[in-house]
């Protein structure tokens, strides 16, 4: 049964290998819905992790994959060196797949019909990566559904109960007795195949290749105080650096750390593409040292310049004949003084531009010559012009 694949532009690393193993626990049917292939969770019933793993030695002994065997328990296998043969239903099954899809695939390259000055097969191409994963799709429900293996070897067990040597009926079958498989939260799977490192989290936060992260789960367990530092392990994703994983419980659960918004120039970058910036960043400031050297011998000149030019007025300005106590004497009045003179010259005067002029002047004495009266006054003025009107 083909339970898991990837389809991609890697090439022979440990990020092909991760991304088919978190193939496995996916939901089939959501999974074959993003390539616009409708079915039914009966056609395709793989979403499980197995007890082992058996491989042609590459990834699978690498530091990447112990994580696999820490947390979630399978055992890792390797075939000894140049023993493919002993895993040939795998490699049979690839070269079974490029034979059946070549005739399908426009630009697929037939190395046994090129010959020199022939047709270039790049450009008969057509698909898109899109396009060809829906291929293998349909080629693997075929293969699952109803590929008959004649050669299958059907126990006892199989033959009473009427089992058919097609893969999706030996799963069932085996899923409905005794099995080995694992059902295991797609998000803990990606978790311990991601690439994981110790790191060291302290006040600023947890510190990695650059960059800060943090969260508010690990403030409220106080790990972010000063004076404290703690050693952890983190599973990263290389591809984007926008969050990291604190692992717990031997790797069955996990704490999310965002990047921080001291290192936000890093956001939706790769590892690779926040090392390159730091290393120009290294290098700029490597070139710009000469020239801040330079600028720094010409500032202690200028300053060691206005100090001696201080010195000679003071030395040319002092009274020798005071004594020390003398001349700190009225050192507060002389401090307001001049306090007062500075204040005076650094007073705001908005719109310099505007002159004052004579009509303005005479407008200012008028306002200035004008005193209200007291309602007295007013009353008793009033009551003269009535007399006069009257008389």
């Amino acid at each position: 049964m083909i339970v898991g694949f990837y389809v991609g532009l890697e090439g022979p690393s440990w990020q092909g290998i991760m991304m088919a193993i978190e193939n496995i626990v996916e939901n089939k049917v959501e999974f074959c819905a993003q390539y616009d292939i409708p079915i039914q969770p009966e056609e395709w019933p793989c979403h499980h992790m197995p007890e082992n793993f058996y491989a042609d030695r590459g990834e699978m002994e690498s530091k990447n994959a112990d994580s696999l065997g820490k947390a979630l328990g399978i055992k890792l296998k390797n075939a000894p060196p140049f023993r493919a043969d002993l895993k040939g239903i795998i490699e049979q099954q690839f070269r079974t797949l490029n034979l059946t899809l070549q005739p399908w695939m426009p630009g697929a390259v037939k190395k046994e019909y090129i010959k020199r000055g022939g047709p270039d097969y790049v450009l008969d191409a057509k698909l898109t990566l899109k396009d060809f994963t829906a291929m293998i799709i349909e080629m693997i429900l075929y293969r699952n559904n109803s590929h008959y293996m004649e050669h299958y070897p059907l126990d006892k067990a199989l033959v009473l109960d009427k089992v058919r040597p097609v893969a999706r009926e030996l799963w069932v079958w085996g899923v409905t007795h005794n099995h080995f498989l694992k059902e295991i939260h797609p998000d803990i799977v990606r978790l311990n195949v991601l690439p994981e490192t110790t790191v060291t989290a302290s006040r600023e936060g947890i510190y990695f290749e650059g960059m800060y992260f943090g969260c508010e789960e690990l403030i409220r367990q106080g790990w972010f105080v000063k004076g404290k530092s703690i050693k952890t392990v983190i599973a990263y994703d290389r591809r984007c650096m926008n969050q990291v994983y604190v692992k717990t419980d031997n790797g069955k659960g996990f704490i999310k750390c965002f990047l921080l918004d001291k290192s936000s120039r890093y956001r939706d970058l790769s590892l690779e593409e926040s090392k390159e910036m730091r290393y120009q960043d290294k290098l700029i400031r490597s070139i710009y040292r000469s020239t801040e050297l330079q600028d720094e011998v010409a500032l202690n000149a200028k300053l060691e310049g206005i100090a001696e030019k201080a010195a000679k007025r003071m030395s040319e300005e002092r009274d020798t004949s005071l004594t020390k106590t003398e001349r700190k004497s009225g050192i507060q009045g002389n401090r307001a003084e001049e306090r007062d003179r500075i204040r005076k010259i650094q007073s705001f005067e908005l719109d310099k531009s505007t002159e004052c002029t004579e009509e303005y002047e005479d407008n200012v004495t008028q306002i200035e010559s004008y005193r209200p009266k007291s309602k007295l006054g007013l009353l008793s003025s009033v009551k003269s012009k009535g007399d006069k009107n009257h008389g």
